[in-house]
């Protein structure tokens, strides 16, 4: 079954039909008191009005009116919680058809691809609850889900084709036509491929469960919060440049002119004066 494709609703859980998500809104609407008591309150109060029937009829038009606003203002909460419900439902039917199977194994004597199941089951079931824990549903977690879903069930059918060659193998029916050396060389290698599948599923599985936050979310909060500042960095790449000009021109005098722009060099006051023709007060 192609994934995403929900050809079987219990294998995959996307796309959810529209046409059942609106079913249900139109009976969560219906069955609400936020619907029917308006109505049934002027039902109650339409004896006691004294008034024409237009007067009577345009009542319940308004009543009608403020039903329908009421129910429109709520429609974008309404369907996320809805679609909510109906996930988890699906999730419910995925788990149970997968716990079935792992109970047919475990009756059927394999209680090692009944435990390896399980423990897809519990990897699953672990993804989903982190997909759906927070946040709005976003496409990555979607194409997640299902791609675990085809993964898990993929590898149920896996086992249960092993239990089914191990059976020919171990468990021969009186009345079955036995197996040639070739055939049962064609199926223990059949049994090793399974298993190498069924192991790369397993690892496929937990890395996806390891890294489920770069998966669904490769920068992280960088992709909510801007990490730049275009002053700071003007002002450093400025500063960066100023300093550059500045070596560049120390470098240039120092080629041109040697030591005549070094240190100044070390004179006292009397040297100074006496350099300067200066006399002082005693003379």
């Amino acid at each position: 079954m192609p994934v995403g494709k929900n050809r079987d609703p219990v294998r995959s859980t996307f796309p959810i039909p529209e046409g059942k998500l609106r079913l249900r809104k139109l009976a969560t609407a219906a069955w609400s008191p936020y619907t029917w008591a308006p109505f049934a309150a002027t039902v109650t109060a339409v004896p006691f009005i004294d008034a024409s029937p237009l007067v009577i009829g345009s009542i319940f038009l308004m009543v009608a009116a403020g039903v329908t606003g009421f129910w429109r203002l709520k429609r974008k909460k309404l369907s996320s919680a809805l679609l909510g419900d109906l996930i988890e439902e699906s999730n419910q039917v995925q788990d149970r058809e997968l716990v079935l199977q792992a109970r047919n194994l475990l009756r059927r004597g394999y209680p090692d691809y009944a435990s390896t199941l399980g423990s897809f089951l519990e990897r699953k079931q672990q993804i989903e609850k982190a997909i759906h824990g927070e946040g709005k549903l976003t496409r990555e977690k979607r194409e997640i889900e299902n791609l675990v879903d085809a993964v898990t069930f993929g590898v149920c059918d896996q086992l249960v084709r092993l239990a089914n060659f191990d059976d020919r193998l171990t468990k021969p029916k009186p009345d079955a036509i036995p197996i040639s050396e070739i055939q049962r060389e064609k199926i223990n290698e059949a049994r090793r491929e399974i298993g190498k599948r069924v192991h790369v599923a397993f690892d496929i599985i937990e890395s996806t469960w390891e890294n489920l936050a770069d998966i669904l979310d490769p920068i992280g909060i960088l992709e909510k919060e801007d990490a730049s500042h275009p002053e700071l960095d003007r002002a450093i790449a400025k500063l960066r440049e100023e300093r550059a000009v500045a070596q560049r021109i120390r470098e240039r005098m120092e080629t041109d002119w040697g030591d005549r722009f070094g240190p100044a060099p070390n004179i006292s006051d009397e040297e100074f004066g006496e350099e300067a023709g200066i006399v002082s007060d005693e003379c």
